[in-house]
C-alpha cells in the first residue's frame, strides 16, 4: 500500500491536475504502442522489457524537450500535471512524434526509475571513464551539451535546481551516452556498457554498433 503522506500528495497531484484540464488517463496512441513494442523489442532485454511494457506511453506536453520519462515520485507526478499531464509514471512524447532512438532513451530513463540501471555503477564507471585518456573527448563534448539541454538558459536562476534535482547532469548523461552509442556515433569503454547489461542487449547491438562506427 502506497504511504499515506505520498498518497495524499498523489490526490493532490490529482486535484491540481484536473484544476489544468488533466481529468483522467488518455489512452495511447496505437501507433506509439507499436513504436514502443519494436523499440523494447530490438535494443532491451527480455528482462527489461517485462518491466518497462507496462510503463505508458501516450502522447501529451512534453515541453521543449519532446519527450519526457517521469517516474513515480512526487516532483515528477507536480511536474506531469503543470504541463497538463495526468499524475502517473509515463513516457510523454509531444506531437508528431519522437524516432525509435529517442524512445529508446525515454526508456533507458525509465529502467533506471525500475532499478534496471544502478545509477551509482554508472556513477563509478563515468568516473573512471573521466580518467581513461582514450575517451576523454566524451566528458568535454557531452557535459556541457547536457547542461545545455536541460538548461539553455544557464543564467536562469531555475538552471541550479534543474541540475541539481536527482543530479540531472547524471541521469541525462546515462541516456544520452548510450542513445549515441547505438547510434554508431562515439565508442564507449566495456566496463561502462557492462552497466547497461541488464536492460539493453549489449553483445547483439555491439554489431550494430561496430558496423556503423567501425574502428580504424
Amino acid at each position: 500500500m502506497m504511504p499515506i503522506g505520498r498518497r495524499s500528495m498523489v490526490v493532490a497531484a490529482c486535484l491540481l491536475g484536473a484544476s489544468f484540464g488533466c481529468t483522467g488517463v488518455f489512452p495511447s496512441d496505437p501507433e506509439l504502442l507499436e513504436q514502443r513494442d519494436r523499440v523494447l523489442g530490438t535494443f532491451f532485454t527480455e528482462e527489461a522489457i517485462a518491466d518497462l511494457v507496462v510503463v505508458p506511453i501516450r502522447f501529451g506536453n512534453a515541453g521543449r524537450f519532446g519527450g519526457l520519462a517521469l517516474g513515480d515520485d512526487v516532483l515528477s507526478l507536480l511536474a506531469a500535471v503543470l504541463l497538463g499531464n495526468p499524475p502517473m509514471r509515463q513516457v510523454l512524447v509531444s506531437p508528431p512524434g519522437l524516432s525509435d532512438l529517442s524512445v529508446m532513451h525515454e526508456y533507458v530513463h525509465q529502467a533506471v526509475v525500475s532499478g534496471l540501471i544502478d545509477r551509482s555503477s554508472f556513477t563509478a564507471a563515468y568516473a573512471i571513464l573521466k580518467e581513461d585518456e582514450a575517451y576523454a573527448d566524451i566528458p568535454t563534448e557531452y557535459e556541457p551539451r547536457v547542461t545545455d539541454h536541460l538548461c539553455r538558459d544557464q543564467n536562469d536562476w531555475r538552471c541550479p535546481i534543474v541540475l541539481a534535482y536527482d543530479d540531472g547532469l547524471g541521469r541525462e548523461l546515462i541516456a544520452f551516452l548510450i542513445q549515441d552509442w547505438v547510434a554508431g556515433q562515439i565508442d564507449l569503454p566495456d566496463y561502462l556498457l557492462d552497466v547497461y547489461r541488464q536492460t539493453l542487449r549489449i553483445d547483439e547491438l555491439k554489431i550494430r554498433h561496430d558496423i556503423l562506427h567501425p574502428r580504424n
